[in-house]
């Protein structure tokens, strides 16, 4: 981890410095539709991965983001850039709250069944044990089967399917709340 962060330059306040690098604030949006006005734009799905894929190399250290341009651009265009950042992963978290409601949702589904399943198993297993029919027990045990894995399901969907969509709500919480910096950009970046 430390060999990463290295890779990245710090702020005064010890913060990651995550540099994004372009001639022009308008390459930072999509270009599908090049009648729409910036504000109403998505952003360019490379710079939107960049910056995930940097939040997530910074892990949990403080970070912002670093526009290095030609220019600076005036306070109206920085406004836009830093307005268009935020909105666009807010977006992005109420997709993934979406997706964990869909999840509850479905969990929830599979222990109701499992458990009315469970209550359907005691009454058969009560009900047609008794004069130890084959057919009987067969739906007896295959009605128990039936519930255990509605339960499980609901159990491994919330466990399994929960904790990726959290981590990534708060992830785009902290990419929506970064500080968005602009810097004059004085020479073109050096590759090593």
């Amino acid at each position: 981890m430390k060999d990463i962060l290295s890779r990245y330059a710090r702020a005064e306040d010890g913060s990651v410095i995550i540099d994004v690098y372009t001639d022009r604030p308008e390459y930072l949006y999509n270009d599908f539709d090049r009648k729409a006005p910036y504000t109403k734009k998505d952003l360019d799905p490379d710079f939107v991965d960049y910056l995930i894929g940097c939040a997530k190399e910074v892990g949990k250290n403080s970070f912002l983001i670093r526009m290095n341009l030609p220019s600076v651009p005036d306070e109206e265009v920085a406004s836009r850039v830093r307005n268009s950042i935020a909105s666009y992963f807010s977006y992005l978290i109420s997709a993934e709250e979406d997706d964990m409601r869909k999840a509850l949702r479905t969990s929830v589904i599979f222990l109701l069944t499992g458990l009315g399943l469970l209550i359907l198993s005691v009454w058969a297993h009560q009900r047609f044990l008794a004069p130890e029919s084959l057919a009987g027990r067969v739906m007896s045990e295959g009605i128990t089967v039936a519930s255990w894995v509605s339960l499980w399901e609901a159990l491994a969907n919330f466990l399994i399917q929960w904790p990726p969509h959290n981590r990534e709500m708060n992830l785009y919480k902290r990419l929506a709340a970064a500080p968005v910096i602009f810097q004059e950009l004085t020479q073109a970046p050096v590759e090593s």
